[in-house]
């Protein structure tokens, strides 16, 4: 029986180019993943009334049973949400949060990514998945 470390994870934030500033979760497997292998990263979006912790119990289990190649999960709260910014505009439309999932994905150097959401994250995550079908 092989024994697995539990993976890390991490608080992080991504400064936007609007000046937005996004808190993030970012598990990873452990340390001793191999740098170089090919990895399986996602973006999480939550719900309308959540944020970033609601993947709290799915992404451990997804670097778990997603391998052996290394898993990185990096969940977001969402403009407006969590320990996020507010907008200075009303403007909360799902293309915003495209927008602003985009220039994470671009900070975070992922040129091919998965994105995964529930209710609101999910229709966040269906429109980015067609509008950028090459990620």
């Amino acid at each position: 029986m092989t024994t697995t470390s539990p993976p890390s994870v991490q608080e992080c934030s991504f400064q936007l180019r609007n000046g937005l500033v996004l808190a993030a979760k970012r598990w990873s497997a452990s340390a001793s993943s191999a740098q170089n292998r090919p990895c399986h990263r996602f973006i999480a979006l939550h719900g309308h009334l959540d944020n970033a912790n609601s993947f709290d119990m799915l992404a451990p289990l997804m670097i778990q049973q997603l391998g052996p190649e290394p898993v990185e999960v990096v969940s977001l709260d969402l403009a407006g949400h969590g320990m996020s910014s507010h907008r200075q505009t009303e403007d909360y439309s799902l293309w915003r949060f495209i927008e602003d999932v985009d220039q994470v994905a671009e900070q975070l150097g992922w040129q091919k990514h998965s994105v995964i959401g529930h209710s609101m994250g999910g229709a966040v995550a269906s429109l980015y998945a067609a509008v950028f079908q090459s990620r």
